[in-house]
C-alpha cells in the first residue's frame, strides 16, 4: 500500500475500490439446494479449539499474501487514525474506546512481517483478556477488530485491485484474528470461573466448618443442660419426695384419710417428676457414653422406648464392644432419637428393628419399621413437614456421610411397607486402626 493514491487515503470504507465483483464467474441470486443434499445428515466434526479453526482458516499461500500486507507500514498512522473515527460508530465508553485504542498496530505489523503467528495469536489473545478486565462486551471488540480489517481491506484493494487472492487472504485474517480475540475473552471467563469455583469451594468449607461448630456448641449446651438437671432439679425432686415419704410415716393414724390421699398424690407426682428428669436429662446428653459405651447406650434407649411406647425395639450389632469417635457416637445416637421419635408420631408401627455393623472403612446404623411408610421424595421437598429428617440428614452429611430414606407407602396386596433409614459413616484412620 506504499503507493497508495491521495484519493485513496482517507481510507474510507464506504467507497468502492472496486466496481467488479470479486468473482464474476459464480451466478448471484439464491443458492438451489437439492433433496439429496437437504436430507443428507451433517458430519459430525470433533470439537476444535479457536487456535486449531484458525490455522484451518487461514490461507496456504500466506507468505506472499503477508509480505504484501506488510508493505503497508507505512500506511499504519492513516490507518490507525482512519480505523479510530469509525470507532465513534460503536457508541462506546470512553474506557471502552481508551482501552481498543491500546492495540499496538505497529507490533502486530511485525509479527506478521516476520512470519511469527504464535506472537500475533498472543498479543490478540492478550488485548482480549485486557478488554474482557475493562468490561468491554465482547461483540464491541469483535466488531472494533472488524473495522479495523475493513480499512486494511480498501488500501488493499487500492493497492492490487486485479490480485482478488489478497482480499481473500485479507478477510481469513480478519476472521482468524477475531477468533484469538475471542478466544482471549474465553480465557478470561475460564479464568473467571475458577476464580468463583475457588471462593465457592472455600464458602462451602467455611460454611461446614462453621455448621460443625454451631453442631459442636448446641451438644456441649446440651450436655450441660443435662447436667443441670440431673445434679441440681433432679436432686431436689428426690429430696423433696424423701420428705413427703417421712412426713407420710411420721403422720399420726388419726389424720384425716383424706390428707393421706393428698400425700400418696403428691409422693406420685414427685416420682413422676423425677423419672421424667431422668429422661429428659438422659436425651439431652448422654452421659451413659462416658459411663458404658456407645451400645449399652443405643439399648438402653431402646429398651426405655419400648417400655414407654409399647412398640417393640430390637437391637443388633456387630460388635459388642464396638467404639467409634465420640462426634460420630452422637450423630447416630441422634438419628436413632429423632427416627423413634418419628416412628412413635407418624408410622404406627409395632415393631422396630436397630441394626448397627462396621468393617474396615465405615460405620453402619439402619432403623426399620412396620408402620405404614409415606412417600419420601414428597416428604422430603416440604422442608416444614420434613424439617427433623433435614436435620438428620445435614447432621451426617456433615460428618461426609451419607444419610437414605426407603419408605414405600402401605397399599393392598404388597406384603412389605414401612420405612428403613441407612446411615452410613466412613471412618478415620484412628478408628480403622
Amino acid at each position: 500500500m506504499d503507493s497508495v493514491s491521495s484519493a485513496s487515503a482517507g481510507f474510507s470504507p464506504r467507497r468502492d475500490y472496486n466496481s467488479k465483483p470479486l468473482d464474476d464467474s459464480r451466478p448471484r441470486g439464491h443458492i438451489r439446494v437439492s433433496a439429496a443434499t437437504e436430507n443428507r445428515e451433517a458430519p459430525a466434526y470433533p470439537p476444535i479449539t479457536h487456535r486449531l479453526l484458525a490455522r484451518r482458516l487461514f490461507p496456504g499461500t500466506r507468505r506472499r499474501f503477508l509480505l504484501r500486507l506488510t508493505r503497508s507500514s507505512t500506511q499504519l498512522q492513516k490507518i490507525q487514525s482512519a480505523w479510530k473515527a469509525l470507532l465513534a460508530e460503536l457508541a462506546l465508553t470512553p474506557e471502552a474506546e481508551k482501552a481498543l485504542c491500546s492495540l499496538d498496530v505497529g507490533k502486530l505489523y511485525g509479527y506478521l512481517r516476520s512470519g511469527d503467528l504464535h506472537a500475533y495469536e498472543f498479543a490478540l489473545e492478550h488485548l482480549g483478556q485486557n478488554l474482557a478486565d475493562c468490561d468491554v462486551p465482547e461483540e464491541y471488540a469483535v466488531a472494533a477488530l472488524g473495522l479495523f480489517f475493513e480499512i486494511c481491506l480498501c488500501g488493499l484493494l487500492g493497492e492490487a485491485r486485479e490480485d482478488k487472492e489478497y482480499a481473500l487472504g485479507l478477510a481469513r485474517l480478519a476472521s482468524v484474528s477475531q477468533l484469538f480475540l475471542a478466544s482471549g475473552y474465553a480465557g478470561h471467563r475460564a479464568a473467571g470461573v475458577q476464580v468463583l469455583e475457588e471462593k465457592l469451594r472455600r464458602a462451602e468449607e467455611r460454611a461446614e466448618a462453621l455448621a460443625i461448630s454451631v453442631s459442636e456448641a448446641n451438644e456441649k449446651e446440651r450436655r450441660r443442660l443435662s447436667s443441670d438437671l440431673h445434679d441440681e432439679i433432679g436432686h431436689d425432686l428426690v429430696v423433696l419426695k424423701l420428705y413427703l415419704e417421712l412426713i407420710t410415716t411420721d403422720v399420726p393414724d388419726s389424720i384425716d384419710s383424706e390428707v393421706r390421699k393428698k400425700l400418696a398424690e403428691a409422693i406420685s407426682l414427685a416420682s413422676r417428676a423425677i423419672e421424667a428428669v431422668r429422661r429428659l436429662a438422659f436425651d439431652l446428653g448422654p452421659g451413659i457414653f462416658d459411663e458404658c459405651g456407645f451400645v449399652p447406650a443405643i439399648r438402653n434407649y431402646a429398651r426405655r422406648f419400648t417400655a414407654t411406647t409399647g412398640v417393640k425395639a430390637t437391637v443388633r450389632v456387630s460388635h459388642s464392644k464396638l467404639r467409634l469417635q465420640p462426634r460420630d457416637e452422637l450423630a447416630l445416637y441422634r438419628v436413632l432419637q429423632g427416627a423413634l421419635s418419628n416412628v412413635l408420631k407418624h408410622s404406627k408401627a409395632r415393631a422396630v428393628s436397630i441394626t448397627v455393623k462396621r468393617d474396615a472403612k465405615s460405620a453402619a446404623m439402619t432403623v426399620e419399621d412396620d408402620g405404614k411408610g409415606f412417600n419420601a421424595a414428597r416428604k422430603l421437598r416440604d422442608a416444614r413437614a420434613s424439617f427433623g429428617l433435614q436435620a438428620m440428614r445435614e447432621r451426617i452429611q456433615l460428618l461426609g456421610g451419607s444419610f437414605q430414606i426407603h419408605s414405600p407407602a402401605m397399599q393392598v396386596g404388597k406384603k412389605r411397607y414401612g420405612t428403613r433409614i441407612e446411615v452410613m459413616l466412613r471412618l478415620t484412620q484412628a478408628e480403622t486402626k
